[in-house]
């Protein structure tokens, strides 16, 4: 896994090499284009290439770590490509053109392992089209890096990333100037895992700039660096979960927010020294520690990896702490979004990532809602089950405002494929039987107080079938205040014979 890990790694990590040079008032030396002719184009010594989840037919999205060596030349161009019927890519686009996509982020303090001082977010533009927002203006701009998804030859499917210049702009400038961390994440629901279990390869084409000009290839004078290798994937059917409980916070920055976790190891082996991790591209620390189930109290010790017998389930307190991104002295918003918190454990295994159950929706910032959602339906499974192919149910809603007093608008959506489905909401009284104190509508805006209660209903109707498939078919309820997220809750959605 070494090259292709590296290789995807590398390439965006030269994107952030001018921005940050400036923020960390570092001095740049200047030279001629062929400076980096004698430049070794290598890969650091740390790298990690991890799926959100590995299990079969779900969503489906990585992230890549590695350090990068000062004076290593920087990269023009990578393509990634995997054969078309294996794993699935449902579009950049997939939130919405113009939608956040991931990003990347480079760490130059080892001292605070896994808070990158720089975050550089990444946006669709079509289906098949993304960008790299180095510069942190919301706009697409000459030289800032291009993401393309396109069908190859042999029936493959290849992702490029285009780097103009090595992806900081700069014509001259060819090598990186100091060593320093980075990470890249894809959001899972851009693409999905094989619909079976299989071994994937995933072959990785990764191509310097030219050496004479600082770019593309002019085939004169001294060619690029080319980097070719292959490395074979298992994704397989789970039987390891977790998940994460309320699906939805909001933090202060500096200031701690907890959520609360379990893990069930549904296999037959024990797994060894399981853990959690951060895979989204966020500014904040992640601590996690087992817990009492009976009480929540916290048990073991900080941040320590622990074991999980066959048909044991651990619990586990997370702590977040969100740190404010400040780029030339202007503070960066922070980008709300269903943060990736993994538990890992030795070898392959692995709980995968299934929005809305071990997920969590973040937001950070002064003066913002925090909405602390809770759904249940009337089989106290999570499961809504309506009467198929053309029948009707409904679910609840308790909402607990934690923050500060907003107008906030609640809305439900289907997540992507999840058709036919209609949805509308309503508030309700918050007594027995729960009637609507308005009619039904697609969305609604109340005021909430701070320590403010509040119950709605869901109702949902199909006109068609939708399979059983909990990762993949869900309705999600969105809490948006001043123009972000701040709540969220899910459930899963199937249609039923005889409910």
């Amino acid at each position: 896994m070494r090259n292709s890990t590296q290789t995807l790694v590398l390439a965006l990590a030269c994107t952030s090499l001018l921005s940050g040079c400036i923020e960390a008032g570092l001095v740049l030396v200047h030279g001629t284009p062929n400076d980096s002719a004698s430049a070794p184009y290598e890969m650091g010594t740390f790298y990690e290439l991890s799926f959100s989840s590995t299990d079969v037919n779900v969503p489906m999205g990585y992230t890549v770590r590695t350090d990068v060596a000062a004076g290593a030349r920087e990269t023009f161009n990578v393509e990634i490509s995997y054969p078309s019927n294996t794993v699935g890519f449902n579009g950049f686009d997939v939130w919405g053109d113009g939608a956040y996509i991931g990003g990347f982020a480079i760490d130059f303090d080892a001292s605070s392992p896994g808070v990158p001082e720089r975050i550089f977010p990444a946006y669709a533009i079509d289906v098949d089209d993304a960008y790299i927002d180095t510069n942190l203006n919301g706009t697409q701009e000459d030289f800032e890096p291009t993401v393309r998804y396109m069908l190859g030859p042999a029936q493959t499917r290849v992702i490029q990333v285009n780097l103009p210049y090595g992806g900081d702009g700069n014509q001259v400038r060819t090598t990186a100037q100091f060593p320093f961390e980075m990470r890249l994440g894809l959001r899972a629901g851009i693409f999905n895992t094989p619909s079976t279990m299989q071994m994937v390869p995933l072959t990785t084409i990764h191509t310097s700039i030219d050496p004479d000009t600082g770019h593309s290839n002019d085939n004169a004078g001294i060619d690029p660096t080319v980097i070719n290798d292959t490395e074979m994937f298992e994704f397989a059917p789970a039987t390891f979960f977790s998940s994460v409980l309320p699906s939805s916070r909001t933090g202060q920055f500096e200031q701690p927010t907890t959520v609360f976790a379990s893990a069930a190891n549904g296999g037959t082996g024990i797994l060894r020294n399981c853990g959690y991790r951060m895979d989204s591209i966020v500014r904040v620390r992640l601590d996690y520690q087992t817990t009492d189930p009976a009480t929540n109290t916290p048990t073991g010790t900080i941040n320590t990896p622990v074991d999980i017998a066959p048909g044991a389930t651990q619990s586990f307190v997370l702590t977040l702490r969100p740190s404010q991104e400040v780029f030339n002295g202007t503070p960066i918003p922070f980008i709300p979004q269903p943060v990736e918190i993994p538990i890992v454990c030795d070898g392959p295994a692995q709980a995968g990532t299934v929005v809305g159950v071990n997920t969590l929706q973040y937001n950070a910032g002064a003066d913002l809602a925090d909405v602390v959602a809770l759904s249940a339906v009337t089989t106290n499974d999570g499961i809504l089950a309506i009467p198929g192919p053309m029948g009707s149910a409904a679910f609840g809603v308790a909402t607990f405002n934690l923050g500060a007093e907003k107008m906030v608008t609640v809305r439900p959506r289907a997540s992507y494929g999840t058709a036919p489905l209609a949805l509308s909401i309503c508030e309700t009284t918050g007594q027995a039987g729960g009637a609507c104190i308005n009619p039904p509508a697609a969305e609604i805006t109340i005021n909430m107080p701070t320590n403010s209660q509040h119950t709605f209903s869901t109702f949902g109707t199909v006109s068609g079938e939708i399979e059983f498939r909990p990762a993949n078919h869900r309705i999600f309820i969105d809490y948006e205040a001043d123009g972000s997220i701040v709540g969220g809750t899910s459930v899963a959605v199937r249609t039923v014979s005889n409910p």
